[in-house]
């Protein structure tokens, strides 16, 4: 190289495996059905232990994409996964931004990668499963951010991918200690939903660094990306379509379009979709104050989901969630709203998938009550503050090992605490939320965050704005 967290889910992983989520019953009129099918990769690399990982690859072929990583070109490995062996794997780095900043530092080759073990052999799994993330936790001192958030999806049944810790070696040369994540594809499709599943897309706004770069907000509302209804016209949505994750039909798309239509009018949504699993979706994501994505002009980081005209979201990428995506300060983040999101002007009307659910009282009810789910079960102080400190006396002896971390072993041990900090001072700023007692824009209300720094968790802020004035 150059120069229920394992929490309350954790003790039945150990015995049954992982566990078994299922949609808890609401008086809401559709929800997409979810089904437990078992691949058997749950319980082999999802089991709540950390696995063993070993790159075996031809050494020019490793340095030519360590030296071109911006190519994102794939190359055939070995891989040897807790002593079991896959042929003819493909590999390849990954990543928007956080592949440039370590292609951009000359002190780091630590790369997030794709892995597909059925790109050059269309039979082969790994114990099922079609391919997964390795990710590298650039800013994100605690090492555990990504898997928190993600286990978090799980308890509130949101259908979300699994999430592990992988030890990795390269050619058996200690290479470094990353989260690996459940990619979101036709195996994931088939664990949750079965297989008859429906049809899966990833859009994503193509246009926001220009956005960044020239403040023009009709650069990113051309494709369909937010889900805002304007016409019946295919190519009024053709990021969505050209982003498709799943094979589609004109026939789905105009399905498809008729819900993003129902949804804008903001009458009779619960036709169109799944209104308990997106309550549940957005109480787990504005608990975790994740703003790089959908609400925000980085539209990107989620999946749509649809079957017979009912849509849903499912969550990816969470590294910067715990208010880590350039929010502002810690009382700014510690206290971002959970109802009126301060979107901007141009923003504003243009998040249907947000705002009509928010707009409906029974469903806002729903919110809050996942919310308060949320605060008063996983993230009950004594019970997480118990199993997140098993967690990390896990995953920590790795990490002090770790050869290519980006971290200090101080920093890493501050982040891990501080997190616990923005467990209860998060938690107390939204029930005075829910309360009245806090409102946005009311600094003499907030929660007094004096007792931590929201920066100690890892984030990119001097990273995005170098690349704003770089373009």
């Amino acid at each position: 190289m150059k120069g229920k967290v394992i929490l309350l889910a954790l003790s039945l992983i150990v015995l049954i495996g992982y566990p078994t989520y299922y949609i808890k019953n609401v008086e809401t009129p559709n929800e997409i059905q979810q089904i437990d099918k078992t691949q058997g990769y749950e319980t082999k690399l999802f089991n709540g232990e950390v696995h063993k990982l070993n790159l075996i690859i031809d050494n020019h072929n490793w340095k030519n994409m360590l030296d071109n990583p911006l190519e994102e070109e794939y190359c055939s490995c070995d891989m040897e996964i807790d002593g079991v062996l896959f042929e003819d794997v493909a590999i390849r780095t990954k990543g928007n931004t956080t592949l440039k900043i370590v292609a951009e530092d000359p002190n780091s080759d630590r790369y997030s990668f794709k892995v597909k073990f059925n790109k050059y052999n269309k039979e082969q799994t790994c114990f099922g499963l079609d391919e997964f993330a390795l990710n590298n936790v650039l800013a994100d001192t605690t090492y555990v951010k990504e898997y928190l958030s993600y286990d978090l999806f799980h308890y509130m049944d949101v259908p979300a991918p699994l999430c592990t810790f992988m030890d990795i070696s390269v050619n058996g040369r200690p290479w470094g200690f990353y989260v690996c994540v459940e990619a979101v594809d036709e195996s994931f499709l088939e664990r949750n939903f079965g297989e008859d599943y429906g049809k899966l897309y990833k859009p994503e706004a193509e246009e926001v660094r220009n956005f960044a770069q020239n403040g023009n907000p009709e650069s990113i509302y051309i494709k369909g990306e937010d889900l805002f209804y304007t016409n019946d016209d295919f190519e009024s949505y053709s990021t969505i379509f050209e982003t498709a994750k799943t094979d589609i039909t004109d026939e789905d798309k105009t399905r498809l379009i008729q819900s993003i239509k129902v949804l804008n009018s903001g009458k009779e949504i619960e036709k169109v979709l799944d209104v308990d699993t997106v309550a549940r979706f957005w109480a787990v994501n504005n608990f975790l104050c994740n703003t790089d994505f959908y609400l925000t002009t980085s539209l990107h980081n989620f999946y749509l989901y649809e079957k017979d005209g009912v849509m849903s979201a499912i969550p990816w990428d969470y590294n910067l969630s715990f208010g880590t995506h350039n929010m502002g300060t810690t009382e700014e983040t510690i206290n971002y709203p959970i109802f009126d999101l301060p979107l901007m002007d141009f923003i504003k009307g243009r998040r249907p998938l947000y705002e009509k659910l928010m707009e409906v009282p029974e469903y806002k009810e729903l919110y809050v009550k996942y919310l308060n789910e949320i605060m008063d079960e996983y993230f009950d102080l004594n019970r997480f503050n118990s199993e997140y400190t098993k967690l990390l006396n896990k995953i920590n002896p790795y990490i002090e090992k770790d050869p290519s971390r980006f971290y200090s072993l101080e920093e890493i041990n501050k982040g891990q605490e501080t997190l616990k900090e923005y467990v209860k001072l998060r938690s107390k700023s939204i029930k005075g939320q829910i309360e009245g007692r806090i409102v946005y824009g009311d600094y003499d209300a907030y929660v007094d965050c004096s007792t931590m720094n929201i920066d100690d968790l890892g984030h990119q802020k001097e990273y995005k704005e170098k690349w704003r004035l770089e373009g």
